[in-house]
């Protein structure tokens, strides 16, 4: 999920991992060693940096992250080369 790395912390980036994974608020927290309200926090400041507004919508824009990310490293993000074109 590093194509976010301008946008969100690593902290940030963990969270929407584990809201992405189906975590609660509390859960996050516990894992994380945080309170509720810090986990509330966070995921207020993520929002706002993406300018979304709801848990689904962070899922769907962590799935899209996480799509774009194992693509360009199995370089599927480079241009094809046609079967005619190729240069020897």
């Amino acid at each position: 999920m590093r194509a976010t790395a301008l946008l969100l912390s690593k902290r940030e980036e963990v969270v929407v991992r584990q809201v992405a994974e189906g975590l609660s608020n509390h859960d996050i927290a516990q894992q994380l060693h945080l309170s509720d309200h810090t986990v509330k926090n966070h995921l207020f400041h993520i929002f706002e940096k993406l300018g979304i507004s709801n848990r689904v919508e962070l899922v769907l824009y962590a799935v899209s992250q996480s799509k774009r990310s194992a693509m360009s490293v199995s370089g599927h993000d480079s241009p094809a080369v046609m079967p005619g074109n190729q240069t020897h």
